[in-house]
């Protein structure tokens, strides 16, 4: 029989987007490091909970650790050559910032505001998109006005808390659908993924709000170009990806949240390197 263990205690209008299990204290145990928010500006929260020796027969707790205010939604978790501990880079979209922070131990040790410009940041993610050896950071915000609303690539400079990041807009032209109660926002969350054997990073955007799956494709000279791949007429959400039929080519699944169905789409080899899968609506 499944049992459900609560690690955190409940704290009245805060909600969670996501956590990841890490060894925050070098115990040799997975704790649980996720953020929080009321949805104020100023009231997110990183915290981590302490993962006890024996959860499961001793009914012991998991021990919280409110590490600061801020990060709210979601961030990225790395290991950085030259810095003691983990960095977290966080989207702090009710601050409307991109934040870093060094944890060392389980507590935060150097922290900096790398961007409080960029409005209602949504998702941020470290990674080298173009696989020259320098890192950047892929941002997106998510926004109701359109012309906000956009995709970026920060550049990572070594000092990380005291070099610049460089931040350049990758994609705009989000265009969020009519909604006459409650407005829409857009984009959601960019995924920088191998398509197949041989090929750059491209990125798929879930539209969210603009009820579209978007592909960005490298042009080979550091830009992207956009196109949509289909409006599916109802709310984007999170896009998964695999390589489901072992060919070396990525299956994606995008969800239609309002409409409560999945189309599947491929790549494959060749100049038009995208389509849906046949029997693609799943339910």
């Amino acid at each position: 029989m499944k049992k459900v263990i609560q690690i955190s205690p409940s704290k009245s209008g805060y909600f969670y987007h996501m956590g990841k299990w890490i060894d925050m204290d070098g115990d040799g145990r997975k704790d649980y490091l996720t953020a929080r928010t009321n949805a104020k500006a100023g009231m997110g929260e990183l915290v981590w909970y302490k993962h006890p020796e024996d959860f499961y027969g001793s009914g012991d707790t998991w021990e919280e650790n409110i590490l600061t205010k801020g990060p709210d939604v979601m961030f990225d978790v790395q290991t950085i050559q030259g810095y003691e501990g983990i960095i977290v880079f966080a989207s702090e979209f009710f601050n409307k910032r991109v934040t870093l922070y060094q944890i060392i131990n389980g507590k935060v040790g150097l922290s900096r505001v790398i961007d409080n410009s960029i409005d209602q940041a949504y998702s941020v993610h470290y990674l080298d998109i173009d696989d020259d050896g320098n890192f950047e950071l892929l941002v997106n915000n998510h926004e109701t006005d359109n012309a906000q609303a956009g995709i970026f690539l920060y550049s990572v400079p070594q000092d990380l808390f005291h070099g610049d990041f460089t931040r350049t807009q990758i994609a705009s032209g989000f265009k969020n659908a009519y909604s006459l109660f409650i407005p829409n926002m857009c984009p959601g969350f960019p995924y920088a993924v191998y398509p197949g054997p041989g090929q750059q990073k491209h990125i798929l955007v879930a539209g969210d709000g603009d009820y579209s799956a978007h592909l960005m494709r490298p042009d080979g000279k550091g830009t992207f170009t956009r196109e949509v791949i289909k409006n599916l007429g109802g709310t984007v959400g999170a896009i998964t990806t695999y390589d489901f039929d072992g060919d070396g080519f990525l299956e994606f699944f995008v969800p239609n949240y309002d409409k409560n169905y999945i189309e599947v789409y491929q790549f494959y080899e060749g100049p038009n390197y995208l389509g849906p899968v046949e029997n693609q609506f799943l339910q």
